[in-house]
Formats: C-alpha cells, structure tokens, sequence
C-alpha cells in the first residue's frame, strides 16, 4: 500500500468516490468486493478501523476466493496483532494456489513458531511464484520468511531468482546483508 501524505486527502478522495460506487452498483456485481477492499484500505489508512473491518469482512462474503480480498483480509487481521484470525482466513483454497499468499501464511506460521509447517507453505509458494504476474516482490518476501523460518539457503536462492531489475534496487543488498547477520 502505498503511503499517504500526513493530511491523508487521497484517503478521503478514495472514500468518498467507492462510497459512491456502491451506491451505483448492484450488490451481485464481481466489482462490489474490489470496491470495498478498496475502501476498507483506505478507511483503515484513516483510522477508521471498525468502518474498514466491516467493508473487508462485507468482500469476503461476496467473494472469499479473491486473492486481493484475502490479502487485504489477513494485514486487516495481522495489524489487530490477530494471527490465528490471519492464519484461519489463510485456509482458503485460494491460498493454496497463490504464491503470494501461501507466502503470507508461511509468515504467520513462523510468528506462530510453527516452523515445519511454515517451511512447506514457503516451498509449496516457490513452485508456483514463477508464474506470478509480478514474481519479485514475492521473491523478495519468501527471502524474508525464509529467514525468519531459518532456511538461509531457500532465503538466498529466493534473492539469487530476482530479475535484474529488482536486484538493482535497494531491497536485494538489503536483505543480503540481513542474510550475513541471520
């Protein structure tokens, strides 16, 4: 998510404008629960959690295998420091079939101390990031819970696997150098 000015005006922007799109839709409509991630990131950028817990709940019931939807589900439920909440949420079939998920719930089986569990999330996540749209940042987040799980090997071939691009900005020498202190 990208970081608001302190003022947070795109925040009320975005809030006043989904607000409007769902009066303009129909409930049943496959946009209604990308409008209300949408407004619930916003809201919980404002401060308004139970106003955003609510419209992130109202998505998951309208669409519980969207993978944005659970993403948005589980930082919702990671922020309340809810990790079994996080973890339950991550049960979805769909987590099995996104990297990027199965990479979030390695995380929170790791913050659980639940290592053997979380080492097979991250390895069943390696299988597929390859065909993610946008593969580095999961790259770049399975080096980190790879290290947390304390496989430093699966952590440097998570590094050694980013496009050129990615290894030319400031994340790669990062977790490189968090790497040598592991």
């Amino acid at each position: 998510r990208p970081a608001g000015p302190p003022e947070g005006e795109p925040w009320h922007e975005i809030d006043r404008l989904t607000t409007e799109a769902m009066l303009a839709v129909d409930e049943n409509d496959p946009l209604t629960a990308l409008v209300l991630t949408l407004r619930s990131a916003a809201r919980r950028r404002m401060n308004r959690t139970d106003e955003a817990n609510a419209d992130i709940e109202a998505a998951r019931l309208l669409d519980h295998e969207n993978p944005e939807v659970l993403r948005h589900a589980v930082e919702a439920r990671l922020e309340a420091d809810d990790r079994d909440g996080a973890l339950q949420i991550l049960w979805s079939p769909a987590a099995d079939k996104d990297p990027a998920l199965l990479t979030l719930r390695a995380g929170v089986r790791a913050s659980l101390g639940e290592t053997a569990e979380g080492l097979r999330d991250l390895k069943a996540a390696w299988i597929l990031i390859p065909s993610a749209g946008d593969p580095d940042p999961i790259r770049l987040m399975a080096a980190e819970v790879a290290v947390d799980l304390g496989d430093l090997d699966l952590a440097e071939q998570s590094l050694e696997s980013l496009s050129d691009e990615a290894k030319k900005s400031w994340r790669e020498p990062f977790f490189k150098g968090r790497l040598c202190f592991a």
